[in-house]
């Protein structure tokens, strides 16, 4: 059940009986937790292969007026993720980002809109790498990724502010016959797309983003070939 982990990570050089056991179980309890997806994929534009976890991650943040986080409710959001793990791991912690393709509260999919990640915040930078103590204090011997991610939850929490935001700078982006949006901005960084996602054909991303998703954000079909496009 776990053969793609254990093929992914047995000929690292640390790769020992008992710590690839650990990491089989760590991978595992977070896909398992977090009902996440895994793949072994090619990391950014490079050649290097990683395995990816991905998914979308539940969190709470509680609403208030004028700026009173104890006035108001909390609202749920669900929020994308992809967490990277080279063969190295857990030498090398784990890289978690957070993907601003769209964003769904109390996971009603039909209420999802263009977002963009919120400025300066403390856990996430504006290219989506994520942050938190836990991560930053990582120790190969002790630190596990579920723990990782669970601590990453309750940051995005406690500071009381969704990570992701409605960007009311973009305009709907127009569905052509063909589903292709009608601007020349990629997705999800708006530099200018250039890529086609195959088998689904829609053409919504820059070759740098494309590289980095393993759905298409538009339709949610899973991405097999990135083919570039040259003006």
């Amino acid at each position: 059940m776990n053969d793609d982990i254990v093929s992914f990570f047995y000929k690292s050089t640390h790769a020992s009986p008992p710590v690839l056991t650990a990491v089989v179980t760590d991978i595992d309890n977070v896909t398992r937790a977090f009902s996440f997806t895994r793949k072994v994929s090619t990391w950014g534009a490079t050649e290097q292969k990683k395995m990816c976890m991905y998914g979308g991650l539940t969190i709470s943040v509680r609403q208030g007026e004028h700026g009173d986080k104890q006035s108001g409710g909390s609202k749920k959001y669900i929020v994308p993720v992809q967490i990277w793990l080279s063969s190295q791991y857990p030498i090398e912690p784990p890289i978690i980002y957070l993907i601003a393709a769209a964003v769904a509260a109390d996971g009603n999919n039909k209420d999802s809109t263009e977002v963009k990640i919120v400025s300066n915040h403390p856990n996430v930078d504006l290219n989506g790498l994520c942050y938190c103590k836990y991560l930053s204090e990582w120790k190969p011997r002790t630190s596990s990724l579920q723990k990782a991610m669970r601590e990453l939850v309750r940051e995005f929490e406690a500071c009381g502010v969704c990570p992701l935001v409605k960007d009311e700078s973009r305009k709907p982006c127009k569905m052509n016959a063909s589903g292709s949006g009608s601007d020349l901005d990629c997705v999800i960084c708006y530099n200018k797309k250039d890529t086609v996602l195959v088998p689904c054909g829609h053409y919504c991303l820059c070759s740098s983003c494309a590289a980095n998703v393993l759905d298409c954000p538009i339709c949610r079909v899973k991405v097999k070939v990135r083919q570039r496009i040259f003006n």
